[in-house]
C-alpha cells in the first residue's frame, strides 16, 4: 500500500471536523476530550481487551482490526496502563487515527495480519523501531484530537505551560501522557525545554535572544 501524504494542518482539519461532528449530536465537549465515546459511541469502534504478539525486544500496546471495526488492547501489558496516566487514551486515539485516515484507503484482504489476529501490521502501536509515515500521521492525529488548540488557548494565555506544575496539573485534566502534551506544544511552537528540563516560550528566549512571557 503506497502511504498518502497527509500535511499536519491537513491531520488537524480531519481531527477537528471528528469532534465537530461529535459535538453536532452529543453537544459542547471540553477537556478532557471524551475519546473513548467518541470511539465507541459515534465511530462504532469496539473496544477489547486480548493478547496480541510481540516481535523480541518490542512493546505492542494496542491494535486496530479494520475489518473487525476493533481497537484490541494488549492484555499483556494491562499494568503500562494502568501505571502511565492518559496512556490509555493517548493509544487509543492513535488507533481512531488510523481508522479516520487510513482505513477507508486500505484494501483490507492484502492486508498480513499478525499471527492469525485480524490486526493488521501496519496498525499496530509499538514501542519500538522506526516511525512508519501511517504511525507518523495517526500520533500527529491523537495530538489533535485529544489536545485542540481551543481548548489548549487558555492554559497557554495564563502561561500554565511554562512550568512543570503547570504542564503536570494540564496532563492531568486533558488526561494524557505528559510526553504527548509536551510534544504537542512543542510543535505548537509555544514551548521550548532545553537540555536542563528547563522550559522557555522558544528555542531563542532559552538563548537569551528575546525575553520570557
Amino acid at each position: 500500500m503506497k502511504t498518502r501524504y497527509l500535511a499536519p494542518k491537513a491531520i488537524e482539519n480531519r481531527a477537528n471536523q471528528l469532534i465537530g461532528s461529535y459535538e453536532e449530536r452529543y453537544g459542547w465537549i471540553s477537556a478532557p476530550v471524551p475519546v473513548e465515546k467518541i470511539a465507541e459511541n459515534f465511530l462504532d469502534l469496539m473496544l477489547e481487551w486480548n493478547h496480541l504478539p510481540e516481535g523480541s525486544n518490542e512493546i505492542v500496546f494496542a491494535g486496530l482490526s479494520p475489518r473487525q471495526k476493533k481497537v484490541i488492547f494488549n492484555e499483556k501489558r494491562k499494568a503500562y496502563y494502568e501505571d502511565t496516566d492518559g496512556l490509555y487514551n493517548t493509544v487509543l486515539a492513535h488507533e481512531v487515527g488510523h481508522w479516520v485516515l487510513h482505513v477507508d484507503a486500505v484494501d483490507l484482504g492484502l492486508q498480513p495480519t499478525l499471527l492469525g489476529t485480524e490486526v493488521a501490521s501496519e496498525f499496530v502501536y509499538r514501542s519500538t523501531g522506526p516511525v512508519k509515515p501511517l504511525e507518523w500521521q495517526a500520533h500527529t492525529f491523537m495530538g489533535y484530537l485529544l489536545l485542540p488548540y481551543r481548548l489548549l488557548r487558555n492554559h497557554i494565555e495564563a502561561g500554565d505551560i511554562y512550568d512543570w506544575g503547570g504542564l503536570y496539573d494540564m496532563k492531568e485534566k486533558f488526561e494524557v501522557t505528559i510526553s504527548a502534551l509536551v510534544i504537542r506544544l512543542e510543535k505548537m511552537g509555544v514551548i521550548f525545554i532545553d537540555e536542563d528540563k528547563v522550559i522557555y516560550p522558544s528555542e531563542a528566549v532559552s538563548k537569551g535572544q528575546g525575553k520570557l512571557m
